[in-house]
């Protein structure tokens, strides 16, 4: 996977930086040349969970989607197969006591560490009949995630390093 970290940012969309990717799979060539590129991890995120639930910012943008299809390299890497992660997140007003991840979709998982909830969302690349890309995306698919359940959020826990400066960048309201 390729964890975007060094996207260009603008007010309302993240742009994946290109040049990045390819950075990156170089260092994976020369390093662990038994590793492949498979996909893109990328993050939402907002202020709070009523903005997370009301433009359901735990699923792909259109964005994200087109970026993902028009991605050659990427594509290329995972031999026409690559993978989208999502990672949602935001500040709880409290601490939610959860003993699992749920799940909204097979391909949405959500979990609460401390005061933050976190929403992964998977996607797989494929071709159809036609040679033409298309990506499983925010519609019911055999892509299925499973979160082993074995943690605990208690309602006391807190996350020591969070601060307002994890999630004080603009919505990716395009991204």
């Amino acid at each position: 996977m390729s964890l975007s970290i060094s996207a260009k940012r603008s007010r309302n969309s993240v742009k994946p930086n290109d040049q990045a990717v390819r950075l990156k799979s170089e260092l994976m060539d020369r390093w662990a040349p038994h590793l492949t590129l498979i996909g893109d991890f990328h993050s939402h995120t907002y202020e709070n969970l009523a903005e997370v639930r009301d433009i359901r910012g735990f699923e792909f943008s259109d964005a994200d989607e087109a970026s993902f299809l028009d991605d050659d390299f990427l594509w290329e890497r995972a031999n026409d197969q690559p993978i989208m992660l999502a990672m949602t997140i935001c500040k709880l007003a409290r601490v939610h006591e959860k003993h699992a991840a749920e799940t909204i979709r097979s391909n949405i998982a959500y979990f609460d560490v401390g005061e933050f909830r976190f929403w992964l969302n998977a996607a797989v690349g494929f071709l159809d009949a036609s040679g033409s890309r298309r990506c499983t995306g925010n519609r019911p698919s055999n892509v299925k995630l499973r979160i082993d359940s074995r943690f605990y959020n208690y309602s006391r826990d807190r996350l020591v390093v969070a601060t307002r400066a994890l999630i004080s960048s603009p919505s990716p309201m395009g991204a």
